[in-house]
């Protein structure tokens, strides 16, 4: 099992001579490139079974002619792997490779950018590579275009073809794509192509774009010396056996509060709770309280646990029932279908009737699925057609695969890209952020505040000590934004509202426990710290804190 891919780009100006395309196949062999995808070939469809002969493993064609375009993608026998579809333009200009390496799915473009303004050409591509369907995407060659003019150009007086660049900047903003290179070496100024007569001119007109299902296995992008051509080669490096991210934290899903069985699931959970620690001593209950054999706190955290618990279990249910109909409908419909192909004329009306019937079923089955889909990525568009398009599932997973950091540099300015090794850095880093520090104690807070210093009556001081009341509590969810969750439980601002009578007694009754003992529970006193990193910045140093918009902390 091979630790690193590696996957080789270059625009080769032209393959069609034997000779160069044999010494390009040399050098490449040497190399020892996992995958190698090669743009403006000049290959003609009729000599792709010869050439692979030359190559002796697997090549993938997007031929045109011998004197123009042409896209090759060669795989090398040094690496598993398995390729389950593929999608080659008849106009020479891009190839889709659905492959699988050594047990993960990709999804490889390689394309060759129009040498003029075409942005329909992107938005194909994009439309195509979408219909396989794979969360791991990675694009490159030679785009003909920049991402950013005033990095990756030099000498340049215009932008170069505009409105495709546009189209480009969309797909990676839409879809969670990152410009790789530019991800890895910062503000780095290198370039793929360049001219010298009549003026100089240099542009990385060369590059990976990966989606951010991809940006964890990425180890290293860069541009390399090119071989007989023009344009240098561009490299990205892949870490297949790295850890995989964990599964996040659980949010409830507020569509479940319209559910009224769920809802009874959950007062029943309830129930049986109170009835586990409940202690029957009414003679000795002055305040008509339920008595329990465990602590406040401790009844408040086993009660959302098996709360949560079952919620998980009856959610994982209702999923698989909607898959195993979601699935039977499908089956059924091409089974109608197929005799209705073959017998339209003389087909009953009732039959037909039955197959807009399931086919209605369907589409609202899947209109909850991406209903779901976009509550939980907070999207408010509802404009891109009615079935689960991979648009909405990217968006419910932006806040996740947008705050990725994979590699980081070390307080001895070592890289380290282990995830214990990662996760120390960050640990080590916010403890001596945190860490108290001395002060200058003859600044006192009068000369802070000024004339401005305002003091509390001692009533109002006597107001603000003692228990919470529930009117207090209550009036404090009220004026709670709902889509949040106030604790690592998961569970939402909503739910709270929406159970507040059956569980808000137990909420008040924990916090005051830890008023009286002076301390919050193990969960009440956990706290998540988020890094956010701004768009186009290198996350690889936490020092460097400008490439971070904020903090998010729960606590």
């Amino acid at each position: 099992m091979a630790d690193k891919i590696s996957i080789f780009s270059q625009n080769c100006q032209g393959l069609a001579n034997p000779q160069k395309r044999r010494s390009v196949f040399r050098h490449i062999r040497l190399k020892k490139y996992n995958i190698i995808c090669l743009q403006d070939v000049h290959i003609q469809k009729l000599q792709e079974s010869y050439i692979k002969s030359e190559w002796g493993y697997n090549i993938y064609f997007s031929c045109f002619n011998n004197s123009s375009r042409g896209v090759m993608v060669l795989l090398n026998n040094n690496f598993e792997h398995e390729v389950e579809r593929v999608y080659s333009d008849i106009n020479g200009n891009y190839i889709i490779l659905d492959i699988n390496i050594e047990g993960k799915k990709f999804t490889l473009v390689s394309l060759y950018g129009p040498n003029d303004d075409k942005p329909n050409f992107y938005k194909e591509i994009r439309q195509k590579y979408n219909a396989f369907q794979n969360d791991k995407i990675i694009i490159c060659g030679d785009w003909n275009l920049v991402i950013n003019p005033d990095l990756d150009t030099n000498n340049y007086l215009h932008i170069n073809n505009p409105r495709a660049r546009q189209e480009v900047l969309n797909m990676i903003n839409e879809e969670d794509f990152v410009d790789i290179y530019r991800e890895l070496n910062g503000d780095k100024r290198e370039y793929t192509w360049s001219r010298r007569n009549p003026v100089r001119k240099q542009a990385r007109l060369d590059f990976f774009l990966v989606n951010d299902d991809c940006f964890p296995y990425t180890s290293e992008a860069k541009i390399i010396p090119g071989y007989r051509s023009d344009h240098s080669g561009i490299l990205l490096e892949l870490v297949l056996n790295t850890n995989e991210r964990g599964r996040g934290y659980w949010k409830f899903n507020n569509s479940l509060l319209k559910d009224q069985q769920y809802v009874n699931v959950v007062k029943n959970t309830i129930s049986e709770v109170k009835q586990t620690y409940q202690i029957n001593n009414e003679e000795n209950n002055i305040d008509n309280q339920e008595e329990f054999s465990i602590n406040d706190q401790l009844f408040l955290e086993t009660l959302l646990l098996m709360i949560r618990g079952n919620t998980i279990k009856y959610s994982s249910q209702k999923k698989k029932q909607r898959q195993e109909q979601e699935n039977k409908l499908e089956h059924d419909i091409k089974q109608i279908e197929e005799e209705v192909n073959a017998n339209f004329l003389n087909m009953p009306d009732d039959v037909l009737d039955e197959l807009e019937n399931k086919k209605s079923l369907l589409n609202e089955i899947q209109k909850e699925k991406i209903e779901g889909v976009m509550l939980r990525s907070r999207s408010r568009y509802a404009d891109l057609g009615e079935k689960p398009t991979r648009y909405f599932f990217n968006l419910e997973k932006r806040n996740f695969t947008s705050k990725v950091i994979h590699k980081l540099v070390n307080e001895e300015g070592e890289e380290v890209s282990d995830t214990s090794d990662v996760l120390k850095c960050q640990t080590n880093f916010y403890k001596s952020l945190y860490s108290e520090v001395e002060t200058d104690n003859s600044i006192s807070i009068q000369t802070v505040l000024g004339d401005n210093e305002i003091k509390l009556s001692d009533e109002e001081s006597q107001e603000l000590e003692g228990e919470l009341t529930h009117s207090e509590l209550a009036y404090a969810l009220r004026n709670m934004k709902n889509n949040k969750s106030p604790g690592l439980d998961g569970f939402t601002v909503e739910f709270f509202k929406f159970f507040w009578i059956d569980v808000g007694q137990f909420i008040l009754r924990s916090l005051n426990y830890g008023y009286r003992t002076g301390s919050l529970s193990i969960t009440q006193k956990q706290g998540i710290i988020t890094c956010i990193p701004k768009p186009n910045k290198p996350r690889i140093n936490l020092k460097k804190l400008e490439a971070y918009i904020f903090i998010e902390c729960y606590i």
